[in-house]
C-alpha cells in the first residue's frame, strides 16, 4: 500500500510542476528582453517573406542598435540549414541602418550561404485568391514526388 499511495501524491506534483514550467517557458519567450539595454527585442520578418522555410528567429531592439537570432526562443550556435538540414547553420547578424537587418547564414557541412534581409514592417500578405500552401515539406529523400496525370486521368507515379 505504501507504494502506491506513493504513486498517488508524486504523479500529481510532477504533473503540476511540469505546468508551471510550460507557463514559465512561455512568458519568458514573449518577454525577450535585451541584453544592453533591458527593453524588450522586437521580432523581425524576412523582406523576402520566406519565414516558414527558417529555423531560427530575427529580433532587433527598439533602443539600441542591439539585434540577435534565436533558435527555438534561445541564444544557439547553430540553427538548421535550409539545403542539408543539419543543425550546422551559422546566423551572424548586424544592423545595415534604415531598419533592415542582415543575416548571413553559413553551413558548417555543406557550405550553404545566403544574405537574408529582415525587416520590421511585415511582409504583404498575398492577394484573396492566391492559393497558399500548407504542406510542410520533409527533408532530403523523404519528400514525395509530384504526380503526373496520364491521358486516362489515372494517377501515375
Amino acid at each position: 500500500m505504501g507504494i502506491f499511495h506513493a504513486i498517488l501524491w508524486i504523479g500529481p506534483l510532477i504533473l503540476i510542476v511540469g505546468v508551471m514550467l510550460s507557463v514559465a517557458l512561455i512568458l519568458l519567450r514573449k518577454h525577450r528582453h535585451c541584453p544592453s539595454c533591458a527593453t524588450q527585442m522586437q521580432p523581425l520578418t524576412p523582406i523576402d517573406g520566406l519565414e516558414h522555410n527558417l529555423s531560427y528567429e530575427t529580433l532587433a531592439c527598439s533602443s539600441c542598435s542591439n539585434v540577435a537570432t534565436l533558435v527555438h526562443g534561445q541564444n544557439a550556435r547553430f540553427a538548421y540549414c535550409t539545403s542539408c538540414m543539419n543543425r550546422t547553420l551559422r546566423t551572424p547578424c548586424h544592423s545595415s541602418g534604415a531598419g533592415v537587418v542582415i543575416v548571413d547564414e553559413l553551413c558548417e557541412l555543406c557550405g550553404h550561404s545566403a544574405s537574408r534581409q529582415f525587416s520590421h514592417t511585415p511582409h504583404q500578405q498575398p492577394a484573396v485568391g492566391t492559393p497558399r500552401s500548407n504542406v510542410i515539406q520533409f527533408p532530403g529523400e523523404r519528400a514525395q514526388q509530384p504526380s503526373k496525370v496520364s491521358k486516362d486521368d489515372k494517377l501515375v507515379r
